[in-house]
């Protein structure tokens, strides 16, 4: 299983606090990433059920398709 933790959960997790992820900022230096054997499908689909789109999937020099979506809290993925 894999979740996201939305922003009020980790508050209520974290009680030192944490960062805040926002879409109103920039992204945070981190990623996480699936890996796929139809990265436009994924991508696509992702877009569908609310991910912001950020980067269209493009091939890259060394061979791999990447794209780049961020969720509602902010989360580059």
């Amino acid at each position: 299983m894999f979740a996201f933790a939305s922003n009020e959960l980790a508050s209520s997790n974290l009680t030192n606090g944490f960062q805040e992820n926002s879409l109103s900022a920039q992204p945070a230096g981190i990623e996480i990433a699936f890996t796929t054997d139809d990265v436009d499908a994924a991508f696509n689909r992702a877009v569908k059920a609310g991910a912001v789109s950020l980067v269209v999937p493009k091939q890259k020099p060394w061979g791999q398709k990447v794209g780049y979506v961020r969720d509602l809290d902010g989360i580059l993925i």
